[in-house]
């Protein structure tokens, strides 16, 4: 069986992203893992924060 690459759309909020801004937003919620998982910060709170789904920022920190 040969492997082939993926060919789906890229995701939007990447370390990839072509948007600058929405590759900022990535990174800054990456950074706020570390309170969400001591139970700091909730997930809906930074989905508001940033204006992104609750289901976009479980995706950037696969929890």
């Amino acid at each position: 069986m040969t492997e082939t690459n993926y060919k789906g759309r890229k995701p939007a909020y990447s370390a990839e992203a072509t948007d600058v801004g929405k590759r900022i937003i990535y990174e800054k919620i990456l950074e706020l893992r570390e309170s969400v998982l001591r139970h700091e910060v909730s997930i809906n709170s930074i989905a508001t924060r940033f204006g992104v789904s609750r289901n976009t920022v479980h995706r950037i920190l696969k929890i």
